[in-house]
């Protein structure tokens, strides 16, 4: 395990590090579109919009970006297949515990803003959040079983139904 993990140091490393101020920087232009708009920047909405786009990114770099930092290597060392069997979650916590449990709780906590923002910021109701939900769930796990859609030689993320059913919940 110890070793599959340094093999995305490098990449993830440097996604934590640039998170934040790439996030402020595309916070920018709607900040200018809005001031445009109200002739002010209306600090709720440019504090909401700036977590927005955090949550965003954050998203994208914590379930695609790390990538390893050898390709070859990586690929040679690791075949991924998908997991297509739903609740295969609860015995893999029956086997592997505490990190299959934070498995579950890390797929929750990622996702819970989600419903956040799209209640609150978009003023959503519950439908069209799960179906955004679900939306975006299946685009990350397609993406992760694809390589990041073809841009890495193989699926260095595993592709699991389960996290799909959990991100959606």
């Amino acid at each position: 395990m110890g070793g599959f993990l340094l093999s995305f140091s490098d990449s993830f490393l440097l996604a934590v590090l640039l998170w934040p101020f790439i996030a402020a920087f595309l916070t920018l232009p709607i900040l200018v579109i809005q001031y445009r708009r109200y002739n002010q920047i209306i600090w709720r909405r440019a504090i909401g919009t700036y977590l927005f786009i955090l949550y965003g990114l954050g998203l994208l770099s914590f379930t695609l970006y790390p990538m390893p930092d050898n390709p070859v290597a990586f690929c040679q060392a690791y075949q991924l297949s998908p997991q297509l069997v739903p609740f295969t979650f609860i015995s893999d916590i029956a086997h592997d515990g505490t990190r299959a449990i934070l498995q579950v709780v890390m797929n929750i906590a990622f996702f819970i803003p989600l419903g956040v923002f799209a209640r609150l910021f978009f003023r959503w109701k519950f439908i069209p959040t799960l179906i955004i939900a679900g939306l975006v769930s299946l685009s990350i796990e397609t993406a992760q079983l694809t390589g990041a859609f073809g841009y890495y030689p193989c699926s260095y993320r595993l592709f699991d139904v389960d996290d799909l059913l959990i991100n959606t919940i």
